[in-house]
Protein backbone atom coordinates (compact mmCIF):
# COMPACT_ATOMS: atom_id res chain seq x y z
CA UNK A 1 0.00 0.00 0.00
CA UNK A 2 2.93 2.32 -0.18
CA UNK A 3 1.75 3.80 -3.26
CA UNK A 4 -1.26 4.84 -1.69
CA UNK A 5 -2.18 8.36 -2.03
CA UNK A 6 -4.80 10.27 -0.01
CA UNK A 7 -7.18 12.62 -1.95
CA UNK A 8 -5.94 15.53 -0.13
CA UNK A 9 -2.48 17.04 0.17
CA UNK A 10 -0.86 17.62 3.57
CA UNK A 11 -0.03 21.58 3.49
CA UNK A 12 1.86 23.80 6.35
CA UNK A 13 -1.19 25.59 6.90
CA UNK A 14 -3.32 22.03 7.54
CA UNK A 15 -0.28 21.04 9.71
CA UNK A 16 -0.25 23.99 11.82
CA UNK A 17 -4.35 24.08 12.39
CA UNK A 18 -3.40 20.10 13.76
CA UNK A 19 -0.63 21.58 16.37
CA UNK A 20 -3.16 24.44 17.12
CA UNK A 21 -5.70 21.76 18.04
CA UNK A 22 -3.57 19.79 19.94
CA UNK A 23 -2.25 22.72 22.08
CA UNK A 24 -5.66 23.56 22.80
CA UNK A 25 -6.71 20.59 23.74
CA UNK A 26 -3.69 19.79 26.29
CA UNK A 27 -4.41 23.24 27.76
CA UNK A 28 -8.20 22.88 28.24
CA UNK A 29 -7.60 18.97 30.07
CA UNK A 30 -5.07 20.62 32.35
CA UNK A 31 -7.81 22.94 33.20
CA UNK A 32 -9.97 20.53 33.70
CA UNK A 33 -8.06 18.42 36.36
CA UNK A 34 -7.66 21.87 38.42
CA UNK A 35 -11.56 22.83 39.23
CA UNK A 36 -11.92 23.59 42.62
CA UNK A 37 -11.91 21.28 45.24
CA UNK A 38 -15.09 23.82 46.65
CA UNK A 39 -17.17 23.87 43.49
CA UNK A 40 -17.08 19.77 42.91
CA UNK A 41 -18.50 19.87 46.47
CA UNK A 42 -20.75 22.25 45.67
CA UNK A 43 -21.94 20.06 42.73
CA UNK A 44 -21.92 17.02 44.59
CA UNK A 45 -24.35 18.23 47.81
CA UNK A 46 -26.36 19.66 44.74
CA UNK A 47 -26.26 16.86 42.86
CA UNK A 48 -27.14 14.53 45.24
CA UNK A 49 -30.37 16.33 46.27
CA UNK A 50 -31.62 16.84 43.14
CA UNK A 51 -31.18 13.40 42.12
CA UNK A 52 -33.23 12.04 45.77
CA UNK A 53 -36.09 14.88 45.61
CA UNK A 54 -36.95 12.57 42.06
CA UNK A 55 -37.43 9.95 44.40
CA UNK A 56 -39.50 12.21 46.93
CA UNK A 57 -36.77 13.03 49.37
CA UNK A 58 -37.99 15.95 51.35
CA UNK A 59 -34.53 17.22 52.00
CA UNK A 60 -33.09 20.77 50.81
CA UNK A 61 -30.02 21.68 49.77
CA UNK A 62 -29.04 23.00 52.97
CA UNK A 63 -30.22 19.99 54.75
CA UNK A 64 -27.72 17.51 52.70
CA UNK A 65 -24.88 19.64 52.98
CA UNK A 66 -25.42 19.36 56.91
CA UNK A 67 -25.95 15.82 56.83
CA UNK A 68 -22.68 15.61 54.67
CA UNK A 69 -21.11 17.61 57.06
CA UNK A 70 -21.90 15.07 60.28
CA UNK A 71 -24.08 17.47 61.58
CA UNK A 72 -27.76 16.78 62.50
CA UNK A 73 -30.94 17.30 60.91
CA UNK A 74 -34.50 16.67 62.05
CA UNK A 75 -36.06 14.60 59.21
CA UNK A 76 -37.48 11.00 58.49
CA UNK A 77 -34.58 8.94 59.21
CA UNK A 78 -35.15 7.25 55.48
CA UNK A 79 -34.14 10.34 53.93
CA UNK A 80 -30.95 10.63 55.95
CA UNK A 81 -29.56 7.54 55.10
CA UNK A 82 -30.77 7.99 51.54
CA UNK A 83 -27.79 11.35 52.03
CA UNK A 84 -25.62 9.17 53.58
CA UNK A 85 -26.35 6.26 50.71
CA UNK A 86 -25.91 8.25 47.90
CA UNK A 87 -22.44 10.49 48.95
CA UNK A 88 -20.60 7.28 50.12
CA UNK A 89 -21.56 5.93 46.41
CA UNK A 90 -20.69 9.44 44.27
CA UNK A 91 -17.31 9.32 46.73
CA UNK A 92 -16.42 5.99 46.43
CA UNK A 93 -17.71 6.31 42.10
CA UNK A 94 -15.47 9.53 41.69
CA UNK A 95 -12.65 7.95 43.25
CA UNK A 96 -12.54 4.65 41.08
CA UNK A 97 -13.48 2.08 44.31
CA UNK A 98 -15.35 -0.63 42.48
CA UNK A 99 -18.35 -1.24 43.85
CA UNK A 100 -19.20 -4.76 43.94
CA UNK A 101 -22.91 -5.95 45.39
CA UNK A 102 -25.95 -8.05 45.11
CA UNK A 103 -29.54 -7.31 45.62
CA UNK A 104 -32.24 -9.70 46.65
CA UNK A 105 -35.55 -9.21 46.65
CA UNK A 106 -37.54 -9.24 47.75
CA UNK A 107 -35.13 -8.68 51.31
CA UNK A 108 -34.93 -11.15 53.78
CA UNK A 109 -35.10 -10.43 57.59
CA UNK A 110 -37.22 -7.77 57.90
Amino acid sequence: MADYQPPYSITPAILNRVVEVGELLGHWSEQAGRSSPLLRRENRIRTIQASLAIEHNSLTTEQVTAIMDGKRVLAPVKDIQEVRNASWLMKNCLTGVAIKCQIYWPPTGC
